[in-house]
């Protein structure tokens, strides 16, 4: 048992073994850490090149105050060149794997062989894993799953938005850049399972690369759930840019995704297995969208494809970087996907559904956060206040007053009406000075006050009259202890 607890750090780097295990080798053990942990530059001759867990052994990583745990530069002839997981079980909750402490692309190995060997960054075989808001990135393998590969196992990869930095729209859980680099038999870029059971949600998959399955490929007998998953911009040398499903005892089901961009078509579907999507959008990849005969529904699909509640429309992604998939303000999508009541959330943590109902693709537009044309106004104030939540109309004057739109927006005042702007309205003296002034109930103000009008005077705040939520009329914020002389106010407004 490897057990450090509190904040020990745990660094195995840079060495070599014969066998399995380049940096450690666990049988029966548990491994754990609560401080930093960094498993990098270490080389196995046989399975697991940063770890090799094995008969019933327990790998937990998870982050610390010290940083998260990185899993980079290992390489393994067999299994697993970062981490190999064999007849055990591990939970892994935002590793990066194939990225070092700096956050710097430094891939995993796996040479492995035409027989079965494969997982870049980490191999699952005849065993469990969890996985939370981890980054599987720059991987490589031979043969099977450049960034991951499933043999036997049960993978869930669920993520928990909460955790993702402020203003970071982008799903927590990732599968990118990595590579399956055999010309004649290369499977699987992001993802390969085999023989498994695979639950994905609340991921980006992107920019991986194989012969077959650029994103994600299962091979029978697997059972596949993909929800909440943008896969884009994967690419296939032969078929399967985005997804592949092959073999007669394959299912995969996709719901709530967005495939999207990927080469050698987006969902490809051989020798017998089955596909199923809903509430999902295809489109823009190359060659075919969806190979044809499968049960698809309530989805925007390029070029049309049979089914309930089917579009084939332009889903207005905001597209404010190549990965961003949200739906713009007026997307068709919007509104339009099934009753999915066990989908409570979109990729990011956003309610579904937010509106009258579903959102076709992975992510539930929000007109009071989203902000199509990236002005710092939400579509929504835009909509409401008769501006086009496309147009960069934020420096515009409309009603030639002395405000901005982007400072009517902060104020919430009308950018048609010159008179609708932020002002004080009445200074009321008496047993205290009572300031008046029009507010609304979406912003939160301050008062504050100067005993000189100059340029460099100094404003303080005015007792508690700080965060005050407005109440859509005139607002009276009070100073209890104003002066006896001469007192001069000033009222702040911010967006909540």
């Amino acid at each position: 048992m490897i057990n450090l607890n509190g904040f020990t750090n745990l660094y195995l780097t840079s060495n070599a073994a014969s066998g399995n295990g380049g940096g450690a080798w666990l049988m029966y053990s548990f491994l754990w850490s609560g401080g930093r942990v960094e498993i990098g530059g270490n080389d196995a001759a046989g399975s697991g090149g940063g770890v090799h867990a094995d008969s019933g052994s327990f790998v937990m990583l998870q982050p610390s105050p010290a940083g998260r745990p990185n899993i980079y530069n290992n390489t393994a002839v067999d299994n697993g060149g970062g981490l190999c997981v064999l007849e055990a079980q591990a939970s892994l909750k935002d590793v990066r794997i194939g990225l070092d402490f700096s956050g710097n692309p430094s891939a995993n190995r796996c040479l492995g062989s035409a027989a079965g060997d494969g997982g870049g960054g980490l191999a699952l075989l005849q065993s469990r894993a969890w996985l939370t808001n981890c980054w599987v990135a720059y991987n490589r393998a031979e043969y099977y799953g450049g960034g991951i590969e499933v043999s036997g196992s049960r993978l869930t990869m669920k993520g928990n938005p909460a955790l993702l930095s402020p203003g970071d729209f982008h799903p927590p859980n990732r599968i990118f850049g990595n590579v399956v680099s055999n010309g004649s038999l290369g499977i699987g870029g992001g993802l390969h399972a085999v023989d498994s059971t695979v639950r994905i949600e609340d991921a980006l998959v992107y920019s991986n690369l194989a012969l077959y399955g650029g994103g994600l490929h299962a091979d029978a007998p697997s059972t596949v759930l993909v929800v909440n998953a943008a896969i884009l911009l994967n690419q296939a040398s032969v078929t399967g840019g985005g997804v592949r499903a092959y073999g007669s005892i394959t299912h995969m089901d996709l719901l709530h995704c967005a495939v999207v961009n990927n080469s050698r078509g987006g969902i490809s579907v051989a020798s017998s297995a089955e596909v199923s999507l809903t509430n999902c959008i295809v489109g823009l990849n190359q060659s075919e969208q969806i190979t044809a005969g499968h049960s698809v529904s309530y989805s925007d699909v390029a070029g049309g494809y049979a089914g309930a509640g089917n579009i084939q429309l332009d889903p207005f992604f905001i597209l404010s970087d190549v990965y961003d998939v949200r739906l713009g303000y007026g997307s068709p999508c919007i509104n339009n996907g099934a009753v999915a009541a066990a989908v409570a959330a979109d990729a990011i943590g956003e309610p579904r559904p937010f509106g009258a109902g579903y959102d076709m693709g992975a992510y539930e537009y929000n007109g009071d956060t989203y902000d199509t044309d990236g002005e710092r106004m939400t579509d929504g104030w835009e909509a409401d206040h008769s501006l086009d939540p496309w147009v960069g109309d934020a420096l515009d004057n409309d009603d030639s007053d002395e405000y901005l739109n982007i400072e009517e927006y902060i104020s919430d005042t009308d950018p048609f009406d010159g008179d609708s702007h932020l002002q004080i309205t009445s200074i009321t003296n008496g047993a205290t000075r009572d300031v008046g002034f029009l507010s609304s109930t979406a912003r939160v103000y301050a008062l504050y006050t100067t005993p000189h009008m100059t340029n460099d005077a100094t404003w303080t705040i005015v007792g508690t009259n700080l965060n005050l939520r407005g109440n859509g009329v005139t607002y009276t914020a009070i100073d209890t202890n104003a002066p006896a002389g001469q007192a001069f106010y000033r009222v702040d407004v911010q967006v909540p």
